[in-house]
């Protein structure tokens, strides 16, 4: 039986000298490994992160499947041109490529819209991947909580913003400026990044934080090496 859904393109790695393996989150079936082809019709899956529609066969006894047909849901205008969106993307596929996995039409729909505004913004998105992780965070009902409004420090292991870190397990404390900047993401939409404004070395130290955070609750990303490598190339 032939199924099609809509996905997303996360990892590719070569397979044979004319085929490669393309790691694809399906909106209706999670992520699904499929053995591709190097024709022209099927290298639109070679890039990471294309928003695609895809027809396979469908079976029980199989990890991998031969992708029958494919095409473009989203072209992208500016995203795969325009380097620092495009470095942006990079990083963000490694994180995704181990955090999706399960079906969730929620957080298909949430990374894909996502996408699609940072294509199509103009404005400042500098905290994009921060903010994105935040409200990846939510999604998945692992967002922290805060205590009172004038809670100041995120207690990652506890998962709550709390008043201060005079308290037992004090190491499990994010210093108060990155608290407060991930306190702020909680409260954010992506168009309010157009008057999101930190420095570089603060808002490194946020995403390093954030992927401690998920990595707590959710996913260990603690082995993402290749984030590390990314950020220092670029």
């Amino acid at each position: 039986m032939f199924e099609t859904s809509k996905g997303i393109v996360l990892k590719v790695t070569q397979y044979k000298d004319a085929q490669f393996i393309a790691n694809v989150y399906t909106r209706d079936f999670g992520k699904i490994g499929f053995i591709i082809r190097k024709s022209k019709e099927q290298m639109i899956l070679s890039q990471p992160l294309t928003i695609i529609e895809i027809t396979y066969k469908q079976s029980n006894n199989k990890t991998l499947y031969y992708a029958k047909e494919s095409s473009v849901e989203y072209a992208y205008t500016d995203l795969v041109f325009n380097n620092q969106k495009l470095n942006t993307s990079i990083i963000l596929c490694e994180i995704l490529s181990l955090l999706l996995t399960e079906k969730n039409h929620e957080l298909y729909n949430f990374v894909v819209n996502s996408l699609i505004w940072l294509d199509r913004t103009k404005t400042n998105y500098q905290g994009f991947i921060n903010l994105f992780l935040m409200k990846f965070c939510k999604i998945s009902g692992i967002s922290p909580v805060a205590i009172d409004s004038n809670s100041y420090f995120l207690n990652i292991k506890e998962g709550v913003f709390q008043l201060n870190n005079n308290t037992k397990g004090a190491n499990n404390l994010v210093p108060q400026p990155e608290s407060q900047i991930i306190k702020q993401l909680c409260e954010m939409e992506f168009d309010d990044l157009k008057n999101y404004k930190t420095s570089s070395l603060l808002h490194d130290s946020v995403f390093n934080y954030i992927l401690e955070y998920i990595s707590t609750h959710l996913s260990s990303l603690r082995s993402l090496n290749s984030v590390k490598i990314i950020k220092e190339l670029i």
